[in-house]
């Protein structure tokens, strides 16, 4: 499906999406909310908007994947959204994989990162000097066997092939626990929220519960990223960081606010996200002893207890994912063979194209200067040296940057913080679930029977 593509999708005037509760602009302005924070872009569909013909033709080209859907009502015909491209690493849309279009891609793939292209160009220059080496040296380049220099590399590609597979493996998994536990952490508080309401406590008391775990997610979002930086720059990442906690930048007024008395108390303590869940704790308790959410004995609270110990557990594991990396005695002996493995290669294709070219002059009869009376060789042996020459390009230039493109990911993906094109979005992630606590306390108040209270 090409990036372009369009997806329809609109409620009916006066019809609700939602609860009884909501005017009839909040569904389509929740809907498009909604679809903004999916990789989507809304547009007006208003009678002040005009396309124009090209326009028309072209959104006419696209089929209408909701309109396709059996059962799909009649209400969700009209465009109103279309496809972005590729956000972030975890923002982007698999079907436009299967088509050639994803060799169009260049932002968060690993055609863009200069190390690759940098290596590639060391290799070809290697290759280069080879070739002129023995153009110059060899006197009767047609006697050589080039295809017997395609054999040097070839006893390497089994072990780089299968050190890189395990690596990518578990440098994918390392991803995955990162983001799943950090996703975790997030939704621990949704959770939390429900059980708060359903007990019937005062928003007040709701929001500084939650409170307390939205700033332990983004001081483990700030602290992460700052964990991956150089040495030398920690402490002033690390004031940065205090100075805009305090500040409140970026973040939500509710639930991401910090008092100056608790900003203080977080300084003094090694790891502030995790105690500010012995807040939550300590703070459930003390609504307990209050009466305004069951008492500390009963199963209700041990609901309470159990959500918030799910939120420490993730924010665990996700600093768990961090530290835990893969043996280094492994990764530099995997880095090594990719390196040497290149290098034979281009040493490889560098004597190939080197005698494939002296066989090819001697052909035709042009003499090297270092070599002022020119060697002799037939048409089939400039035409099989040529041919040669080509197939070891594919397996001695293209082979390589293959492998060296595939070690590249896997440290990209294997450092979840560290790196911008496999960064896992936890500003994203977090600006999406104030929007939730946020929608969360909305819409418990637009219900149609008696708001639940534990305290009479």
């Amino acid at each position: 499906m090409a990036s372009g593509q369009e997806a329809d999708i609109e409620a009916p005037a006066g019809t609700h999406l939602f609860s009884p509760g909501l005017s009839e602009k909040e569904p389509l302005l929740a809907q498009r909310e909604g679809l903004l924070h999916r990789g989507l872009t809304y547009q007006s569909n208003s009678e002040g908007s005009v396309d124009d013909d090209e326009e028309k033709e072209e959104k006419g080209k696209f089929a209408n994947v909701l309109g396709q859907m059996p059962g799909m009502p009649t209400a969700l015909r009209r465009p109103l959204i279309t496809r972005n491209h590729v956000q972030d690493a975890m923002t982007y849309h698999t079907q436009d994989l299967a088509s050639w279009n994803s060799l169009y891609h260049v932002s968060f793939t690993v055609w863009n990162r200069r190390s690759l292209w940098m290596i590639t160009l060391k290799l070809l220059g290697l290759s280069t000097v080879v070739a002129l080496l023995v153009l110059l040296l060899v006197h009767d380049p047609a006697s050589l066997k080039v295809s017997k220099f395609t054999e040097i590399s070839s006893f390497l590609r089994v072990f780089v092939g299968l050190l890189l597979g395990f690596f990518m493996s578990a440098s994918v998994n390392r991803w995955w626990s990162c983001a799943e536990a950090f996703q975790g952490l997030c939704n621990s508080m949704r959770s939390l929220q429900i059980v708060l309401n359903s007990c019937g406590v005062p928003e007040e008391h709701a929001n500084h519960v939650l409170r307390y775990g939205v700033v332990s997610a983004w001081i483990l979002h700030m602290q992460l990223h700052i964990e991956a930086m150089k040495p030398s720059k920690h402490n002033a990442a690390v004031k940065a960081m205090w100075e805009k906690i305090a500040s409140g930048e970026d973040r939500d007024p509710t639930f991401g606010k910090v008092l100056p008395e608790e900003l203080e108390a977080l300084k003094a303590v090694s790891d502030p996200p995790g105690q500010l869940w012995m807040w939550v704790g300590s703070y459930l308790g003390h609504l307990a002893q209050e009466g305004i959410i069951p008492p500390l004995a009963s199963p209700t609270y041990g609901r309470f207890l159990g959500i918030s110990l799910e939120g420490f557990n993730a924010l665990r594991d996700v600093r768990a994912s961090i530290s835990v990396q893969a043996p280094f005695i492994y990764v530099q002996m995997l880095s090594s063979l990719v390196h040497i493995n290149n290098i034979v290669n281009a040493l490889s294709f560098g004597m190939t194209w080197g005698a494939s070219l002296g066989t090819f002059l001697a052909h035709w009869g042009v003499p090297v200067a270092t070599h002022p009376e020119a060697a002799e060789a037939t048409h089939k042996e400039a035409t099989t040296d040529m041919q040669t020459l080509l197939v070891s390009f594919f397996f001695s230039c293209f082979g390589p940057f293959v492998y060296q493109a595939l070690l590249e990911v896997s440290i990209a993906i294997a450092q979840p913080f560290s790196n911008k094109d496999a960064v896992v979005p936890t500003e994203r992630i977090l600006h999406l679930l104030e929007r939730d606590l946020h929608d969360g306390m909305a819409i418990s108040k637009k219900i149609s029977w008696t708001q639940p209270c534990f305290k009479k």
